[in-house]
């Protein structure tokens, strides 16, 4: 995969989990800068998501944890746990909030 690929599935990712925590209806503020999404939850703790593309990798940071997505041409899956993106996102943002997420992203 090349470097401007992975921007491009990078952005799209970054767009569709805005639009996923607005259709979602939780208390939430999103930031975008660049390739970084800053996500401010209700009691003001914070999920980060950004691209790393000097190792083609897909970051998420919450105080539940931090996970190292690669894309495997369908989706992006954790380095150590083989879950996808879309699963680890709405299971910390789901434990954080106390409300049951799920995101379709």
């Amino acid at each position: 995969m090349t470097e401007s690929q992975f921007i491009a599935l990078v952005d799209a990712c970054l767009t569709r989990v805005e639009d996923a925590l607005e259709a979602s209806g939780l208390d939430h503020d999103c930031s975008r800068t660049g390739k970084v999404l800053t996500v401010e939850l209700n009691d003001a703790s914070q999920v980060v998501i950004n691209a790393q593309a000097a190792v083609l990798e897909l970051w998420l940071a919450s105080k539940r944890g931090a996970y190292h997505f690669k894309w495997d041409g369908q989706r992006w899956i954790d380095s150590r746990s083989g879950l996808d993106f879309a699963h680890l996102l709405s299971r910390d943002i789901s434990a954080i909030t106390g409300q049951a997420v799920v995101l379709k992203v």
